[in-house]
């Protein structure tokens, strides 16, 4: 079981200096603002068995500064030493919607390349410090060749696909596992989501963020009434 600390709620605001102003027993240092999450943990263990795994999603933005990065780190050096399974990092809220926006680069392959290489530098400060701990790296991958590269770097030990598999529940075993398709062919890169007319009038990408997500949000809605999703990925032409 993850505790799934999504970017930008509860948890996330409580670990975060950008929005945690707290000065109490849950604020004010890292190791505050990161106090909540390690009650939660003592909690669930408390309560289950040996086995039960607990893992906890990271946000990297917060890391993007060398100052901000130690006190990421230390947040993690106390989850690690509170008994923690796995850590998956990803990236990004819906005021820095690093997740969704573009990487500006000239061609899709290189686009891709950009995309799929998002979090790993984070992940690779997170493993030289601690070297035992399980990593999950999740956002922007969508080919099989990237994932490959991701995980024969050592940066990480699991990769998280997530809106492709909004749009492909079957994902690994078709394409991504299936030895039938080619490497270069193994590819769910998707079409972007069109927005309505009047977002063009505002300059906020934010809106942009927020239309993605509502689209991608319904697509497990989809998958939860037994829908078929709709198929959203890029065709290439001969």
């Amino acid at each position: 079981m993850s505790d799934s600390n999504r970017h930008g709620y509860l948890l996330s605001q409580f670990m975060s200096p950008a929005s945690n102003l707290r000065n109490d027993e849950f604020g004010g240092t890292p190791a505050k603002r990161v106090e909540i999450v390690l009650r939660i943990m003592r909690a669930i263990r408390a309560v289950t068995k040996p086995g039960f795994c607990i893992g906890i999603k990271l946000n990297s933005v917060d890391a993007a500064s060398s100052n901000s990065l130690k006190d990421v780190l230390e947040q993690i050096r106390l989850i690690v030493e509170c008994g923690i399974d796995f850590i998956e990092i990803s990236g990004g809220t819906y005021e820095d919607p690093l997740m969704v926006q573009e990487a500006a680069a000239p061609t899709k392959s290189e686009r891709t390349l950009a995309r799929e290489s998002f979090f790993l530098h984070f992940a690779e400060s997170v493993r030289e410090h601690f070297p035992k701990v399980v990593l999950m790296v999740t956002g922007g991958f969508r080919t099989r060749n990237g994932i490959e590269k991701a995980l024969k770097s050592g940066a990480c030990d699991l990769i998280g696909m997530g809106r492709p598999a909004t749009v492909l529940p079957k994902l690994p075993k078709e394409i991504i596992l299936n030895e039938e398709i080619e490497n270069e062919d193994a590819d769910v890169t998707l079409e972007k989501v069109g927005l309505p007319w009047w977002v063009s009038l505002i300059s906020k990408k934010v809106i942009g963020a927020g239309e993605q997500s509502k689209y991608y949000a319904s697509q497990i809605q989809r998958m939860g009434k037994q829908q078929q999703t709709i198929d959203t990925r890029v065709r290439i032409e001969a």
